[in-house]
């Protein structure tokens, strides 16, 4: 029987080593590229592609614009800007789309800027919607709520508000008042800005207190003493006796005193309502400070007078000197001292007051008017609260859409004398 054996491959060993090398390159290229820089971290698998937003919440009133900060991290890292937009925006609101360049794992950051126009406040109301990111394939949900109308309140007193049916918070702008100017001397501080959300209960009802401006210094050459403008009043919102927000109230101006016929040199100008309730001025001019909560007095200079005090909860410190010269704003806001050489400025009601500025002094042969009172601080709790000093006599939130152009001034020096300050204003949306 014929024994016939199948043919060899007349292939070797090397041949068929490259073919199964070659095999294994095309299985391999079939898996999909995983080196760094993949701009498919979905199909990737690969966790650590995070979209943040902060605040979280955007409240919005008619022609006003919020900014928010986008945080992106992305590990491994990609090739190529992320670019991130916001969809399911209520009507009359938008946020212009914002491109990140190359998050990698150390996060990036970029601003979304939100704007309602002048009709948005007709579709009043909270919505849900979310930031998303390409091409992270991952978003953040947004909470934006458009505000009504503005309800104003800018006459100096106390007044009631009742909550409306069906409304459980309510958010609140308030201007503190500006302190009034000293006599032949220095401007007042202006008032604060304070906004906020405040949770309520339908037919309850809220007291708000709009502090007026502090009284301009008074005095002449005859009597032989000048005095400096009073503190700012009060400016806030209460539940029966518990305050809930506060503005910061200008401090007065110190005043230049008369000397034989002669006025001393300058005075210290009050200090602006803000984050903490300041120090009055002392002696040699100095103006008021925005210092640690309940402001201490000014150091009292050569008047021979009754000192300046320190501020306390709700009340300004009074200006050193004699009797009573630019007096307080309603509810709290230090008087103005007079003295020979310069009275000292009253101090801001707040939550807690700024301290009264010390009277004038003289050092060698240079004599230097009263030092201005210290602004009050203000209160505004809550994650959404936002808080902005005055500065000179510039108030805070003098930028916003609900400001009248007006309120919150500092006293200025004019050319007939000195000017009282401004009053507060709250305004009220939901």
């Amino acid at each position: 029987m014929l024994n016939v054996r199948p043919p060899r491959s007349k292939k070797g060993p090397l041949v068929l080593l490259v073919m199964l090398l070659a095999s294994g390159c095309a299985a391999l290229a079939g898996l999909g590229d995983f080196s760094e820089g993949n701009e498919d971290p979905e199909d990737s698998g690969s966790p650590g592609f995070v979209v943040a937003v902060e605040p979280s919440t955007i409240v919005l009133a008619p022609k006003e614009d919020m900014s928010a900060t986008v945080t992106i991290a992305a590990n491994p890292p990609l090739r190529q800007d992320a670019f991130v937009r916001v969809d399911g925006l209520p009507p009359g609101v938008t946020a212009a789309p914002v491109a990140i360049a190359r998050p990698s794992g150390s996060t990036a950051k970029g601003t979304l800027v939100f704007h309602a126009d002048a009709d948005a406040g007709r579709a009043a109301g909270e919505s849900q919607v979310v930031a998303s990111a390409e091409p992270l394939h991952d978003e953040a949900p947004i909470q934006v709520r458009v505000l009504g109308p503005p309800i104003v309140f800018d006459t100096p007193k106390a007044a009631p508000f009742i909550v409306p049916e069906g409304i459980t918070a309510i958010y609140v702008k308030i201007w503190g008042a500006g302190g009034g100017a000293g006599m032949n001397g220095a401007t007042g501080g202006a008032g604060g800005f304070v906004f906020g959300r405040i949770d309520v209960t339908p037919g309850e009802v809220l007291t708000l207190r709009i502090g007026a401006g502090g009284g301009a210094g008074t005095g002449s050459e005859d009597a032989g003493a000048a005095s400096g403008g009073g503190g700012a009043g009060l400016t806030g919102v209460f539940r029966s006796t518990t305050a809930l927000m506060i503005a910061g109230s200008g401090g007065g101006g110190g005043a230049v005193g008369y000397s034989g016929g002669i006025i001393t040199n300058g005075a210290g100008a009050g200090g602006g309502g803000g984050a903490d309730g300041g120090a009055g001025g002392g002696p040699t001019g100095a103006a008021g400070g925005t210092g640690a909560n309940g402001g201490a007095a000014g150091s009292n200079g050569s008047c021979g007078d009754a000192g300046a005090t320190a501020g306390r909860a709700l009340f300004g410190g009074t200006g050193a000197g004699g009797t009573p010269g630019g007096p307080g704003g309603d509810a709290g806001g230090g008087d103005g001292r007079r003295a020979e050489l310069g009275g000292g400025g009253g101090g801001g009601a707040g939550a807690f007051g700024g301290g009264g500025g010390g009277c004038g002094t003289s050092v060698i042969a240079v004599k230097y008017g009263g030092g201005g009172g210290g602004g009050g601080s203000s209160l505004a709790p809550g994650k959404e609260a936002r808080v902005l000093d005055g500065n000179g006599v510039t108030p805070g939130g003098n930028r916003d859409v609900d400001y009248d152009g007006r309120a919150g001034k500092g006293g200025a020096v004019g050319a007939n004398g000195p000017e009282p300050g401004a009053p507060g204003r709250i305004v009220i949306r939901y």
